[in-house]
């Protein structure tokens, strides 16, 4: 499953964090970043599964790649998503959802998928399928990563940024859908079974993927109610997801 870069449209926090905090900030991503290859092919009980490498390179791409960008576009966001979670004004039902999509529904995600490979639980695709999954992660990571070198309040955590003067942003992949990064992530989310060809997979993708939606729709409506502007932009914006759908 694709997490790592997790994160709802805001943002927060400007100030250089000091010394040991930036260095347990550092700590914590390097362990996150290798945390998806330790679990799904520890699961799998061997390192001789081209799927699994494909999957977690592109992972590990997507994530460090991300950051670096991050950093030299929009340093606060790096800050903001650092210590979000803390924060008392995330939306009390995003401290339900956000745990399961970024943390709890890809590690069960990475575990059944190591565990499918170990037994033989594979459903049997073929290559071209396959390798068709591998362009839709690939294509659905770059989507979040474009997302977020556009928006400089792409928190993790759903809040109004008013510490941090949040306004509307409309452009890049934001004039298409109001929640791109979802999209992307989504995306990125139904291709990992089919790439990895672990059918059990499905199960905690499709929780998470449920959720992503309810998340997409619950803070939409948070916008709309309290950020100004938002409202206008939505009119003129329709699709909240997915262009002509929804």
């Amino acid at each position: 499953m694709h997490s790592p870069m997790i994160a709802t449209g805001n943002g927060k926090g400007t100030g250089a964090p000091d010394a040991p905090r930036h260095s347990r900030q550092v700590l914590s991503f390097a362990v996150f970043s290798l945390l998806p290859a330790a679990v799904v092919f520890g699961c799998a009980g061997s390192i001789e599964w081209t799927a699994g490498w494909a999957y977690v390179t592109t992972l590990w791409i997507a994530t460090v790649g991300t950051r670096l960008l991050v950093m030299r576009v929009a340093p606060a966001l790096v800050a903001e998503r650092a210590s979000s979670i803390r924060r008392d004004d995330v939306a009390i039902w995003d401290r339900i959802i956000m745990p399961v999509i970024a943390l709890v529904g890809p590690l069960t995600s990475w575990i059944l998928a190591g565990l499918s490979f170990r037994f033989g639980w594979m459903g049997g695709l073929p290559s071209v399928v396959r390798l068709g999954a591998l362009g839709i992660l690939i294509a659905g990571s770059a989507l979040v990563t474009w997302s977020m070198l556009t928006n400089p309040f792409f928190s993790a955590v759903a809040r109004v940024q008013r510490d941090r003067g949040q306004a509307v942003v409309s452009k890049g992949p934001y004039r298409l859908v109001r929640h791109p990064g979802y999209l992307g992530m989504l995306a990125a989310n139904l291709a990992t079974p089919i790439l990895l060809d672990a059918p059990w997979t499905f199960v905690p993708i499709v929780i998470v993927a449920v959720l992503l939606v309810l998340r997409t729709a619950l803070e939409d409506r948070m916008l709309r109610a309290e950020l100004p502007g938002y409202a206008g932009y939505a009119r003129s914006t329709p699709a909240r997801l997915i262009p002509l759908v929804w």
